[in-house]
């Protein structure tokens, strides 16, 4: 482990590799250097046979952690630092990805605050234990973001429409409602302290009166549409302080967010957790050359005036396209691809960092990239082509400008699936 990393601390007691989460003054937001020492204290636990199980825990009571460090990506996106942006998803999804995948037991516990990035290094582990005090959310929505870290994933497979109620609404939950989901899988009450893994199986599974339980009926009626204005006319015909409280949240939040997020959600039960994660990285990159998530953060943590200017600024002006970073999604979703410039970005893998110029690029991907280019312009002569990056398992990356874009669309992707 980086012993330069002063966020974090590390200790093994009997068998267990603990991780302590130790950056008060920022509620344990996570930064590159933090992501980057957890992935190598995982690696180096997993290969020592004298630990048995992993756990994470918060040096202090308030908060385990309150999510990715969004000042540092605000402050990149200023200087222009793109590379930078990709990265920091890029390092993070793995991270969570190595959680989810972790062979030793992976003990995360939570008696504080825990959102947004904060849930990708705990509730993709294996043992969620929450204390009396534990708060669960994931607020993307109200950031012009979408819920990632694996929140496809662990979202989509909470009960009935638990999951789009917390993804678009960034609802809150405490102990006994983040068991209720799933989201949770023991309870650690006030007084008992956990020394070993052999202690977890003697754990409750309740922690009281999930208030979600109450509500399922509702949640199942009102977040059962496949369109967020059926969501919000639900909710309006529900005619209940809980339905206009939800409905008051919805109109408050980012139109292209909310349009993603549900759909990334109805399309995640049928991905393995790899392939949400893969998902999740295409949608952050677009979302990091779009404006939304930095209006968010603006708003709501750099000058805190609470009124973000979305872009799209209502859901009825959201535009229309059917896929996702090659993923087709049948139906109305948010035009990611035309974010940045009108690009339109076809099946996007990758086991490294993205390259920061055309020339890092491998020259056999180069001559694939280009033989595209001279298919499309023998197709569409007047198409303006500019250069791109492509860094892939196959030629499967194109950028091409948002004219003629469903032309050109319907060629690349017979294209992409060739091999």
């Amino acid at each position: 482990m980086d012993s330069r990393v002063t966020d974090l601390q590390f200790e093994t007691i009997a068998g267990t590799a603990w991780a302590i989460l130790d950056r008060p003054k920022a509620l344990n937001a996570l930064c590159v250097a933090m992501i980057e020492a957890l992935a190598d204290w995982l690696s180096k636990s997993l290969a020592d046979n004298s630990i048995s199980c992993l756990g994470v825990r918060s040096a202090h009571a308030t908060a385990f952690s309150a999510g990715g460090d969004v000042r540092a990506l605000y402050a990149r996106r200023q200087a222009g630092d793109q590379a930078f942006l990709h990265g920091f998803y890029w390092h993070e999804y793995r991270l969570n990805r190595a959680i989810r995948h972790c062979r030793k037991p992976y003990i995360a516990l939570i008696d504080g605050l825990v959102v947004g990035g904060g849930a990708g290094v705990s509730i993709n582990g294996s043992h969620r234990i929450v204390g009396p005090n534990a708060r669960f959310a994931m607020p993307e929505t109200g950031i012009g973001f979408f819920p990632d870290v694996g929140a496809s994933w662990f979202l989509s497979r909470c009960p009935g429409q638990i999951g789009v109620y917390l993804g678009l609404t960034g609802e809150i939950l405490g102990p006994a409602d983040m068991l209720h989901a799933g989201i949770a899988t023991h309870y650690l009450p006030a007084g008992v302290h956990l020394s070993r893994y052999s202690e977890v199986a003697g754990l409750p599974v309740e922690a009281g009166e999930a208030r979600l339980a109450a509500q399922q009926d509702a949640i199942d009626r009102c977040f059962a549409g496949n369109s967020v204005e059926t969501i919000l006319t639900s909710l309006d015909a529900e005619n209940s302080d809980w339905a206009r409280g939800c409905a008051a949240k919805l109109r408050q939040r980012a139109p292209l967010a909310l349009k993603v997020t549900l759909k990334q959600l109805r399309f995640a039960p049928s991905l393995t957790f790899d392939e949400a994660m893969m998902m999740e990285y295409r949608l952050a990159r677009h979302f990091m050359a779009g404006k939304d998530f930095f209006e968010g953060v603006r708003a709501a943590v750099i000058d805190k005036d609470r009124n973000p200017r979305w872009q799209p600024g209502s859901l009825a002006e959201v535009p229309v396209v059917a896929r996702i970073g090659g993923y087709d999604l049948e139906g109305q979703i948010d035009r990611l691809a035309r974010v940045d410039g009108g690009l339109l970005i076809l099946d996007y893998k990758t086991n490294r960092p993205p390259p920061r110029t055309l020339e890092e690029v491998a020259p056999a991907y180069i001559a694939q990239l280009a033989g595209y280019r001279q298919a499309l312009k023998a197709l569409y002569p007047g198409l303006p082509l500019r250069a791109a990056l492509l860094w892939t398992d196959g030629p499967r990356l194109m950028e091409i400008p948002s004219t003629s874009l469903d032309d050109a669309e319907r060629h690349l992707l017979r294209r992409a699936q060739q091999p």
